[in-house]
């Protein structure tokens, strides 16, 4: 095993579950960001025992992370490794839900590619069948596709294209602030402008009937939110309308099917719908309304279809 002091400094996890973190759950203190990246520095290492680094993570979960600590995982995760790029255009970061869905078509990939066409460039990543659920994500969207995905990671926040947008989810709204907050206390990447929102299994897809959406841009103190009604824009159908059996594939026939502009049903809908929020997150457009139209005539000009096949032959 390293030695600890002077390969990183004072604080190997076995010190901070004693003296800050595991103390209990009412006594318990919380880590500086320098306690916070050199416990992430060593885990990443592999410096700790699977015994401390599992009691470590519980005592954690336990006192819940501040968005000091949880920026300095990141910054140390980025850092360390996550290989990032910076493309020429500006993307919509879509750091989706780690562990996948299970029931429901991942529509995001179809958003996405709905989106790009229009003008507003997007970038996903996810994990690859992660514990404990290991179900479908982005990756395997993309595979069955044929479209290559070396920019894949697991992490929500890696934000692998530095972009200046992020668009992801959560389950309460104090969470969202608390990410937004997290995104702040960030060095390894600025982010200018938010929005997280409860989507369907978790993941970046919006749910139909109500979902609250929590939106922040930088200057905001205070992270607002509002709240999207899939009736109003016409769409009178429930979650279980969008399941599939196989979500992988049959995510990727219904992609290619309403990019091609060869479905007119739920499913086009709601890729229409969540291709609008992600041209409203990067704020080209001012209402979903706007969006909706914009992706709607996207699809139906062929545009779509161009660049999912421009993915694919690249």
């Amino acid at each position: 095993m390293a030695q600890a002091t002077q390969e990183y400094g004072d604080w190997p996890l076995k010190r901070l579950m004693t003296e800050v973190v595991g103390s209990g759950h009412k006594s318990a203190a919380d880590m500086d960001r320098d306690q916070a990246r050199e416990a992430m520095q060593r885990i990443l290492d592999g410096e700790p025992d699977h015994t401390t680094l599992g009691a470590f993570w519980l005592a954690n979960r336990w006192k819940r992370n501040t968005p000091e600590e949880l920026a300095g995982f990141v910054d140390v995760m980025r850092e360390e490794s996550v290989e990032t790029a910076t493309p020429a255009a500006d993307p919509v970061d879509c750091g989706a839900n780690y562990d996948g869905k299970g029931r429901s078509a991942i529509l995001g990939v179809a958003a996405g590619v709905v989106a790009a066409a229009a003008g507003t460039p997007v970038v996903v990543h996810s994990g690859d069948r992660v514990p404990t659920q290991k179900q479908d994500a982005y990756k395997h969207v993309l595979d069955e596709l044929g479209v290559r995905t070396d920019l894949n990671t697991m992490e929500t926040l890696a934000n692998p294209a530095n972009a200046d947008v992020h668009l992801g989810s959560f389950y309460h709204l104090a969470f969202a602030v608390r990410m937004v907050d997290t995104l702040r206390a960030c060095e390894s990447q600025s982010v200018e402008r938010a929005l997280f929102f409860q989507g369907m299994e978790g993941y970046d897809d919006i749910r139909p009937g109500t979902t609250v959406v929590a939106e922040w841009s930088a200057g905001d103190e205070d992270v607002s939110d509002f709240e999207i009604e899939t009736g109003e824009y016409g769409m009178d159908f429930e979650s279980e309308d969008l399941g599939v059996d196989d979500v992988a594939d049959e995510s990727a026939a219904i992609t290619e099917a309403v990019v091609r502009g060869e479905r007119d049903d739920q499913f086009a809908d709601a890729v229409a719908l969540n291709a609008a929020l992600r041209m409203y997150a990067r704020e080209d457009v001012d209402t979903l309304d706007e969006g909706l139209e914009r992706a709607r005539t996207t699809i139906e000009n062929g545009d779509a279809a161009a660049t999912l096949e421009a993915l694919q032959a690249f």
